[in-house]
């Protein structure tokens, strides 16, 4: 059984390895300070400490593992 949030840790767990465990190390590193805003140095919003760009990758990192999984899933 797989406990915790990191995607990089699951697909590692699940052997997954390649696009998706490299795309979910890329998530990892945002989804607790742009999740709890009092994450981050200084009480820092995430909406200003994030660029768009960074918002750009994780949507793609985002998309790219879905559609991996939909077609391992079938």
């Amino acid at each position: 059984m797989i406990k915790g949030h990191s995607i990089a840790l699951i697909a590692k767990a699940l052997k997954i390895n390649g696009e998706i465990e490299r795309a979910g190390r890329t998530l990892d590193m945002y989804y607790i300070s742009s999740r709890y805003p009092d994450a981050l140095p200084d009480q820092v919003s995430p909406t200003d400490y994030f660029s768009e760009e960074q918002a750009k990758e994780a949507i793609e990192n985002a998309q790219l593992i879905l559609a991996k999984v939909e077609k391992i899933i079938g």
